[in-house]
């Protein structure tokens, strides 16, 4: 049993994939959770397929979940959006969202808390929100709303779970450079308006919500528990104008 350990969901590209790299190379070994993949060809690095929204397959392997001797850490990052105005939102597709970005992290995180305690050791949970968690953003409600739910519920399992030695904190990035934003920087305007947006006029990269995430984990935030970091370039912390 090593002495840290981790299960990623979404592990298979974009920000997932990148914390599963920052975790291995910081030590861990890594289960990574994905539809796709895998990502990584670490030799501590296991991957299982499946869709997050099967919520009884995903509970079933969290609960195989071999904890580590010292630090066992979740991270959510598997999630989808729509771009619709609401008038266009279909009822179908506002639930399929909440599927993946919120009732997945519910899934996820109760199943590794459960596995933890089982264990009797500690644990982290890291959920990856958004900005959209705090601010409306156009043609987004159910990402939006998805993103509100997944910061409120990352707050539950802090109050619920304290007790149990985990501690549960979200990161919240703002617009970061993956495959799921590439086209945004195809569009010079485009990164012109993010960039006015943001205090920090640089370009967010996964490099820079992996450092939060390693932070959360790291024994030195063992005081840091029901909070958000944001990740985002000042952009929720003030209006340009």
């Amino acid at each position: 049993m090593t002495e840290k350990a981790a299960v990623v969901t979404g592990s298979a590209s974009g920000i997932g994939l990148a914390t599963c790299t920052g975790l291995l190379d910081a030590g861990y070994r890594v289960l990574g959770l994905d539809r796709s993949g895998p990502g990584s060809s670490h030799p501590d690095y296991e991957h299982v397929r499946l869709d997050v929204t099967d919520s009884d397959r995903l509970a079933e392997e969290i609960g195989r979940f071999t904890p580590g001797s010292a630090v066992n850490l979740l991270v959510t990052c598997a999630g989808q959006r729509e771009i619709c105005h609401t008038r266009q939102l279909a009822p179908s597709r506002f639930r399929e969202i909440l599927e993946v970005n919120t009732t997945s992290v519910f899934v996820a995180g109760q199943a590794f808390c459960e596995r933890v305690i089982a264990a009797s050791a500690a644990g982290s949970i890291v959920n990856i929100a958004s900005v959209a968690g705090v601010l409306g953003e156009p043609n987004r409600t159910a990402y939006v709303t998805s993103k509100h739910a997944t910061i409120g519920l990352t707050k539950q399992f802090a109050v619920d779970y304290a007790p149990f030695s985990i501690r549960a904190n979200a990161v919240a990035p703002g617009v970061i450079r993956t495959p799921l934003t590439e086209q945004y920087f195809a569009d010079d305007d485009q990164v012109g308006r993010i960039l006015q947006g943001q205090l920090v006029k640089e370009i967010g990269t996964v490099a820079d919500v992996v450092r939060a995430v390693l932070f959360l984990a790291d024994a030195e935030a063992t005081f840091v528990t029901g909070s958000t970091i944001f990740v985002d370039g000042g952009w929720s912390a003030a209006k340009v104008l």
